[in-house]
This record gives C-alpha cells, structure tokens and sequence, in this order.
C-alpha cells in the first residue's frame, strides 16, 4: 500500500509538470510501530503513508508575491510614461524641434523686423507649433480616459480573483475538515497561484488563519477577502474631485470607502495610479 501510494503520487507529478502553479507533492512514509509478542519484545509491522504534502515555502511565495507586484507596478508605469515619451521627446516628431523651429523664427524677426518673410516665418513657425500642442493636448486627453478604462478593467479583473479566492478557501476548509486535517494540495496551488495572479494587479499581503483559509490585504492594509468572504472593489467619481475616477471598496455594512491612489502600490493598478497623479 506505501508503495502504491507513493507510485500514485509520482504519477500525479509526472501529469502535472506543465501545469501553471503547480507544487511537486511527497508521500511522507513513517514506521507502522511495533507489535508486542510477550516475552519476545516488539517486532516492526512495517510502513504507513502519514500524508502527503507539496514542496511549499509560505516565505518564499510571499517573498515573490511582493517582488511580483512591485515588477509588474514599475512595468505598467514605464509602458504607460514611454506613450508621452514618445510624443514628446521624439528628435524629429515631438515638440523639441518645433521649439527651436519657433525661436529660430522670433530671432529672426528681431534680426528682421521689417523684413515681411521674417515676420511670415515667425507666424508660421508659431501656427505650427500651436498646432502641436493642440494635437498634444487631445493626446494626453484620449490617454487619460485610457487609463480610466484600463484602471476600471483592472478592478474588474481583481474582484474576479477575489470571488475566486474566497471560493477556494470555503473548499479548503470543507475537505480538510472533512479529511481529518489532511491538505487538500491541488486546491491549495489553485489558490496561490490566484494569489499571485492577484499580487500582478494590486499590492498584495496573505495572512493565513486557522483552518488554512487565506486572509488576503491590499494597499495600506484593507481587508480583500476574509475568509469565504471577498470584498468587491469599484470605480466611481472622485468625492473630492468628480471629474476624476477613484476606486472605492466595499465594506461589510454595504458603504463604499474611498481609497486614495497611494494607498493602492503595486501591480499594474499602482502602476496606473501612480502614472496617473505624477506623470500625466
């Protein structure tokens, strides 16, 4: 029987080696004890499977879980300020060249002053360059409704993985209790790898309570999932500034609070936040 076990569980590795979030699983083997022959002494009665576990270090995932949402926030933050980059420093198409092209103009014309194609150079060199910023401006317009609507998907997505979560940890319970105590690993690597899916969104910390169910933060310290229970996220005007989209989570009493945007570092949400109040 060990040894068909410990076959079974080679087997299921073995299945599962391409799949995303997947951890090696072990069956650990202990002694069966001894059985009493009075007088004689105690004669081994072989081996016995204890459990099995997975190859797991609850330091080194929270370790990545971190490094995951910083990477992904600097990533969507440099994707985000190459847009403007590109429009404005560009050697031949940004604005640069049309500066130079304007001055070049106004000392000419006070080289010039009564020289009508100074002046005609000047009053062009200008049209152009206000027609740059003009194109600049709908840009940089057309790019912040963009991330409005990026930063509404990326809530979106979040809350997915919270249900999801929170889904995962009622099953974990059930069958661990149901199993004496026994892990139940392959629902277990589902949930951390949502976990780190979540962790490329928002900035992520998990805390694990009794029973193995997750506990997962966001931000500055607001409470996601608690337990089978997760907490939806929203996008809304600003309290402060209507004109401006917010996110908010909802509490367990139903109110919504609103979250400032240096509250919510890391993942690709930080990243747009941030991109959002210091660079666009």
């Amino acid at each position: 029987a060990v040894a068909r076990a410990a076959l079974h569980t080679t087997a299921h590795n073995t299945a599962n080696v391409y799949t995303e979030g997947y951890n090696r699983q072990k069956a650990q083997v202990v002694s069966a004890g001894g059985l009493l022959r009075p007088g004689v002494g105690f004669f081994g009665s072989g081996a016995q499977v204890s459990t099995v576990t997975r190859s797991y270090d609850q330091y080194l995932v929270s370790q990545l879980v971190q490094a995951q949402a910083g990477g992904a926030a600097l990533a969507t933050y440099h994707e985000q300020i190459g847009r403007i980059d590109n429009l404005l420093a560009d050697k031949e198409a940004g604005l640069a060249p049309l500066l130079q092209g304007f001055f070049a103009g106004v000392q000419g014309g006070a080289n010039a002053a009564a020289d009508p194609a100074a002046r005609q150079q000047l009053v062009s060199a200008a049209q152009t360059l206000a027609g740059k910023f003009r194109s600049v401006d709908q840009y940089l317009t057309e790019l912040h409704a963009s991330v409005g609507g990026q930063v509404e998907g990326t809530v979106n997505q979040i809350n997915t993985y919270a249900r999801e979560i929170a889904t995962l940890n009622k099953q974990v319970a059930m069958l661990s209790a149901s199993a004496g105590g026994q892990p139940p690993n392959d629902l277990l690597d589902q949930r951390d790898q949502l976990v780190s899916a979540l962790s490329q969104l928002v900035g992520t910390r998990v805390v694990v309570q009794d029973g193995g169910q997750y506990n997962v933060f966001i931000g500055n310290g607001q409470t996601l999932v608690l337990g089978d229970n997760a907490r939806q996220m929203q996008v809304g005007p600003s309290q402060a500034d209507p004109s401006r989209q917010s996110v908010s989570l909802a509490m367990a009493s139903g109110a919504s609070v609103e979250l400032r945007d240096a509250d919510l570092s890391g993942g690709a949400l930080g990243g747009l936040l941030q991109f959002r109040a210091e660079t666009l």
